[in-house]
């Protein structure tokens, strides 16, 4: 492949595209970080109390759903949205994920113990995650579209052919940009 001028690549597409997944990148490993540091933290001082084999078995089960969702559905779920309508709900997610943080906190602080509404709530919050984790398969398709679509005469292609892996023969064409 022919060497590509920098000025091809920096187009404001791009650079968006390139941002959102910084962005994205740096929110999620923040939140990894920061929920086996709150399951762990006593409940005296704000958090939940769980134990490390606890705290193991709810992130394997987050760890298996995620998983498990984002091979069945996220295909159908990119085609019936839309990349940027998808990468833009998945974002949204990320808020409410932080809002769950104190809402635990003061249900454990009320109820005085690890009960089944600080579970629902857990559950909820670890749903929202598998949906926030749609963000980064939305936001890379967007751009290796972007990079791909610019030039055409360097790059020999303006779209990118997605085989979807539980449809063997069913081949897309995207052609979403950033607008």
């Amino acid at each position: 492949m022919a060497d590509i001028p920098l000025r091809f690549l920096l187009k404001p597409s791009v650079v968006v595209a390139i941002a959102s997944y910084a962005m994205i990148s740096f929110l999620g490993i923040s939140l990894m970080a920061l929920l086996p540091l709150f399951l762990s933290t006593p409940t005296s001082l704000g958090g939940v109390g769980f134990t490390p084999s606890s705290i193991g078995s709810c992130l394997a089960m987050y760890s298996s759903v995620n998983s498990v969702f984002q091979a069945l559905f996220f295909a159908k779920i990119v085609d019936r949205v839309g990349p940027k309508r998808l990468f833009c709900l998945s974002v949204w997610c990320f808020a409410p994920v932080m809002v769950v943080f104190p809402l635990i906190s003061w249900l454990v602080r009320a109820r005085g113990t690890v009960d089944h509404a600080v579970t629902f709530a857990l559950l909820g919050q670890l749903v929202l995650t598998v949906v926030w984790d749609m963000a980064y398969g939305a936001c890379y398709n967007e751009t290796f579209l972007v990079i791909t679509s610019y030039p055409p005469d360097i790059l020999c292609r303006d779209y990118l052919p997605v085989y979807h892996s539980l449809c063997p023969r069913k081949e897309r064409t995207w052609r979403y940009l950033w607008s």
